[in-house]
């Protein structure tokens, strides 16, 4: 009789948090997916304890989520019930996890972001040979995107829960999506694992971390690289300042190839012409009666204005309001903007310092002298970028708050790694 282990069960909880966290399947995100992971978390507990326990901490923070979004309903004047089930599931799902994984949670994290990432370089490499056989395969068993995402008129764009095609109709680069709907969200949780990994190895680089490094390499993410070269220099000058000074250049010559492609110098040029001439994306948006979602630089711009208005509750919206100005709809795609329109300062500083607090968990339970403020900027480079309002980033803002300090920190939470699913890494 096939049976699975305690251990298996809890790696497997965590890579279903990692499937709610992709933005790229319809069923898995809304009110649906919150029902869903709502479910998945009871029973996941259910069958782990035998019973439902609730701490007095979880009740403090829901109380205090109750209180929060009660107050914004009325400063937004709009019941802002659809938030508070958002957050409130997704809290639920990340103390779950939390009070019953406990010392493994950062290594199954770390894992379950390894082996999705080593599954979708057999699909990249499937749609880079073969594109049409894999696109005909994923359109018959997978979702297409929702148009706020990829307008189903110039991309490709479905997932399959355990790989993403956003692929423009034009064909005139492949990327790896990953789990994510973007490639560039894959490469931000990409080096999330990274910093994990460095930090697990107490700063010191591994063959799991250039293992890793290679497929973030397939991701083309100008993002990724930025924040992959942050934590290459945290961790070279942390082991030697002569080593990082020798190595710096070294890797900034592996870069240029890619920082002088017409790839790159395009992309950064359209984002700082969309900043500049910030009217002309309301205006395609208003003539094609469409949702635009600018670039990073342009929706940090918007955002600041809408603080202007409303800096410590926001707006209740993710739609900025020079809409009303000139037309059209636009959609602020960076994380830490979004923050800032639909809360204002309160609730960015709340998120903000959940991941400082991370950081320094990771490094206090790692044992490591140096990185305390490592996967602090990791997290906010990517919150600059990408949606953050996810079980995987609920899970990461709450660890420091829910874990029980009854299991002592101890250098590597798994004594024995061949015990595990996630053994390889």
């Amino acid at each position: 009789m096939l049976t699975i282990s305690k251990n298996n069960i809890d790696y497997i909880f965590i890579c279903i948090l990692l499937l709610f966290s992709t933005s790229a399947n319809i069923h898995l995100s809304g009110i649906p997916g919150c029902f869903l992971l709502f479910i998945c978390a009871l029973s996941y507990q259910f069958i782990q304890e035998r019973k439902i326990l609730i701490s007095h901490k979880f009740l403090l923070l829901i109380g205090l989520q109750l209180i929060y979004f009660g107050l914004l309903s009325i400063l937004h004047h709009q019941l802002e019930y659809y938030k508070f089930i958002c957050y409130f599931t997704y809290s639920y799902a990340a103390y779950v996890a939390i009070r019953i994984v406990s010392n493994k949670l950062l290594f199954y994290t770390e894992a379950a972001i390894t082996m999705f990432a080593y599954i979708s370089v057999f699909f990249f490499l499937w749609q880079l040979i073969n594109p049409a056989s894999l696109f005909y395969i994923i359109k018959q068993i997978g979702v297409q995107y929702p148009d706020a995402l990829a307008s189903s008129e110039n991309r490709f764009a479905y997932n399959m829960l355990i790989y993403s095609i956003n692929s423009p109709f034009d064909g005139s680069f492949t990327r790896n999506c990953g789990l994510f709907f973007e490639p560039g969200l894959n490469a931000c949780i990409l080096c999330l694992a990274l910093a994990l990994n460095i930090m697990r190895n107490n700063l010191k680089f591994r063959r799991s971390f250039f293992l890793l490094s290679c497929v973030l390499l397939t991701t083309l993410s100008t993002t990724g690289f930025i924040i992959y070269l942050f934590i290459v220099i945290v961790v070279g000058y942390s082991q030697s300042k002569k080593y990082s000074l020798l190595f710096f250049p070294l890797f900034i010559l592996i870069l240029l190839p890619f920082l002088y492609s017409d790839f790159f110098i395009l992309k950064i040029t359209n984002d700082y012409d969309q900043m500049i001439n910030y009217e002309q994306v309301f205006q395609l948006a208003k003539e094609t009666d469409s949702i635009q979602t600018p670039g990073r630089l342009i929706s940090l711009r918007l955002a600041f204005i809408d603080f202007l208005h409303h800096p410590f509750w926001g707006g209740g919206t993710k739609v900025s309001s020079l809409s009303d100005l000139y037309g059209g709809e636009v959609m602020l795609v960076s994380g830490f903007a979004m923050l800032l329109v639909y809360y204002g300062i309160s609730m960015a500083i709340i998120w903000m310092y959940g991941f400082y607090r991370f950081s320094i968990f990771v490094q206090s339970f790692y044992r490591v002298k140096r990185g305390k403020y490592l996967l602090f900027i990791v997290l906010l480079l990517i919150s600059l970028s990408y949606e953050i309002e996810f079980p995987l980033f609920f899970l990461i803002a709450t660890l420091p708050f829910l874990y029980s300090y009854e299991h002592k920190t101890i250098s590597h939470p798994i004594r024995n790694n061949n015990e595990h699913i996630a053994s390889y890494i």
